[in-house]
């Protein structure tokens, strides 16, 4: 079976901005498998010019799937592609696993310190669970003021459901917590509370970077693969103007023929081998 286009996953990570790094694994792909059907043609047919022509259809058949016509692209997405600017303007992959990183670590160290002063016999118990809401309240902050920057950034509003509610409900545990904490009677209760409602609000922001390096990332890498599909559809059909596709197919053929009349001419020599020792 002739195998499909290349998929965006298919894309090695370290070749994810290079304009040709499409077309460099389809041309593999291509030329694995027209090599492939003409190893199996051969095999049932056993002729060479038998072969060729049972073979004549296979380049118009990698022509309607890797030679279509059907990618567009944007001539300014294409020139940035080419020139190196869509890599150059997408976030490092190291920046967006440093905020993932700290954003857990904040988020451990959150429910940690309360736990510490638990196990010191400096609160009771019900301190790790106003930790662990201190973190959900953080990311929950977090994750609702990501929503809302990129609703405004890719609608132009600011409607987004999931967002708002996200962030109000954020913005009351944090705020409900350090106000609840704050407002007793407990004495030296301030500091420990300014503390851990920081690392809420240092959990909110680095939720807030990721969301945002994540889905810059993910346009600009969009648009690279749309440009590597374009540039390598277009190689692929100059490719088939030249007759690559046939070229390839008739040295694969002549390779066969020839592995079969070695195997014929050695045969002989293997057959006297027993009767020398």
């Amino acid at each position: 079976m002739i195998p499909s286009r290349t998929t965006r996953p298919e894309v090695p990570r370290d070749r994810r901005w290079e304009i040709n790094a499409v077309l460099e694994i389809e041309l593999e792909k291509i030329s694995s498998w027209l090599k492939d059907e003409a190893n199996t043609k051969f095999g049932a047919l056993r002729d060479k010019e038998r072969t060729l022509q049972a073979g004549s259809a296979l380049p118009e058949q990698v022509q309607a799937l890797f030679g279509a016509e059907d990618v567009a692209i944007d001539p300014q997405i294409l020139d940035d592609a080419s020139t190196g600017k869509l890599g150059r303007q997408a976030p490092a992959a190291s920046g967006i696993a440093m905020a993932s990183v700290l954003k857990w670590v904040f988020l451990c160290a959150e429910v940690l310190i309360f736990t510490f002063l638990y196990l010191a016999h400096l609160a009771n118990w019900l301190v790790i669970l106003v930790g662990g809401l201190l973190a959900v309240g953080g990311y929950l902050t977090g994750l609702g003021g990501g929503t809302l920057i990129v609703a405004h950034e890719s609608k132009g509003s600011l409607r987004s459901v999931r967002g708002w509610v996200c962030l109000i409900v954020g913005l009351i545990i944090v705020g409900g917590i350090a106000y609840a904490r704050t407002g007793g009677e407990e004495e030296g209760a301030f500091p420990v509370v300014a503390v851990t409602v920081g690392m809420a609000l240092a959990i909110a922001v680095l939720e807030i970077m990721e969301m945002l390096m994540r889905r810059k990332y993910r346009e600009l890498w969009e648009k690279m693969y749309s440009a590597q599909v374009w540039y390598a559809s277009q190689k692929h059909r100059e490719r088939y103007s030249d007759g690559l596709w046939s070229k390839i197919y008739g040295a694969a053929v002549d390779a066969a023929e020839r592995k079969v009349r070695d195997a014929n001419n050695v045969q002989p020599y293997l057959q006297r081998a027993p009767g020398k020792v």
